[in-house]
């Protein structure tokens, strides 16, 4: 369900039935696991919206609850950016790093939204800690803006 997060994310296309059967299982996913919920909730929202099972601020503010989680903060970043809200997006993200400097997500986010300084956050998150295929996003980043 992760790794879905990250295929949409990274540019890949899910069929509508593949979207469907993730979207069931992320339906399943438990809110003990802040940083795996948060994840399923991004990919919902950005990406299955039509399999909400409620309205998206509902799913919002259940992570709202789960801040002090920087991996939650992370894709509070990202679905900040996404309904344009820049601002805070960026706070959520630096917040993010402050609390946990190995918070591979929010370097990605980053990279993405500042691309003047994209070689920058992709540099630093070459230490971080990446859920499985966020890999794969950084490294398409690193040659999209031909990090060195």
């Amino acid at each position: 369900m992760v790794e879905a997060f990250w295929l949409s994310e990274a540019g890949d296309t899910l069929s509508p039935a593949e979207r469907a059967r993730i979207a069931s299982l992320v339906a399943q996913v438990s809110d003990s696991s802040p940083s795996a919920y948060a994840a399923a909730v991004s990919f919902l929202l950005l990406y299955a919206g039509d399999h909400l099972s409620g309205p998206p601020m509902v799913y919002i503010q259940r992570l709202q609850q789960m801040r002090e989680d920087p991996w939650v903060l992370a894709y509070l970043g990202r679905l900040a950016w996404h309904t344009g809200q820049k601002e805070k997006a960026y706070r959520y993200l630096r917040e993010a790093i402050q609390q946990d400097a190995s918070c591979g997500p929010a370097y990605l986010f980053l990279a993405e939204m500042e691309e003047d300084s994209a070689c920058v956050w992709l540099s630093r998150a070459a230490v971080a800690t990446f859920p499985i295929g966020a890999q794969r996003l950084r490294e398409r980043l690193i040659s999209r803006f031909r990090c060195s």
